[in-house]
């Protein structure tokens, strides 16, 4: 049983009050490896794309963080669109933030937060009932920073919480085992998952089509599941593995709902 640490209790606000428990998690030797792995591919409307490498799976994880994101942007728009108004009014001409506003912007980090932590729980607790020894993620960070994928796309891509779901995901696996790899992912999302290996000579950012598509020739994929299944094949050839891969869950990847 874990050992609590410390106890912290804050003042009540409006009749509610906030308990933070720390206890001491116990250190767990890391598993050796059965070559049962994940790739993960981390993007904006699939938050989570992840591919198993022993039976070809894929499937979605995340796809309500950007309804989130929607939802307390136009909230918080509005009440601010009102507040200033009302200030405006007033003739104050730089109004500070209302308490309503600093609410609302709580809740917004609440509310991802919370959703963050369930899809890492869902996806360490499929490791462990699969018996899955090594996660491997896409590394975005270098991307984000190098390139320029147009306002609208750079502006959601950089809000993305990319940090979090690695620091998530690395302590929940951590807790059973499981290995985290961060692998860089450069043309992963470029070559065809039937491509000799996956590097810019293979890479065709043209067969990557809109609606989510990666057509190669008369087959059709989902385009982030070929970005999981990529993911990995990097890994390997970074790590001196030869090992054959299915692409067979590739068109269809699974959509799994966690609640909100």
């Amino acid at each position: 049983m874990d050992q609590i640490k410390q106890l912290r209790i804050y003042p009540p606000e409006k009749g509610s009050c906030k308990i933070i428990v720390v206890y001491e998690v116990p250190d767990q030797e890391e598993l050796p490896q059965n070559g049962h792995e994940l790739s993960i591919d981390l993007g904006l409307h699939n938050l989570m794309t992840c591919y198993d490498s022993e039976n070809g799976k894929t499937f979605i994880l995340g796809r309500k963080y950007l309804e989130l994101e929607r939802y307390f942007h136009k909230k918080i728009a509005r009440v601010q669109a009102q507040w200033y108004g009302q200030q405006s009014g007033k003739g104050v001409k730089h109004p500070v933030t209302s308490k309503h506003i600093r609410k609302l912007y709580k809740r917004k980090q609440d509310s991802v937060t919370d959703y963050l932590h369930k899809i890492t729980r869902y996806l360490a607790e499929y490791c462990r009932e699969q018996e899955i020894t090594c996660v491997v993620t896409g590394d975005i960070r270098n991307i984000r920073r190098e390139k320029d994928l147009g306002h609208r796309t750079n502006q959601k891509l950089h809000s993305l919480p990319y940090n979090r779901i690695y620091i998530m995901l690395e302590y929940k696996l951590k807790r059973y085992g499981i290995r985290f790899v961060k692998q860089e992912e450069s043309y992963t999302s470029q070559c065809s998952p039937l491509s000799p290996e996956v590097g810019k000579r293979y890479a065709e950012p043209s067969k990557r089509k809109e609606r989510g598509l990666y057509r190669d020739g008369n087959r059709t994929y989902n385009a982030d599941a070929v970005g999981a299944y990529n993911i990995l094949r990097k890994y390997h050839s970074v790590s001196g593995v030869k090992r054959e891969l299915s692409v067979t869950g590739l068109k269809t990847p699974e959509i799994i709902k966690v609640a909100v």
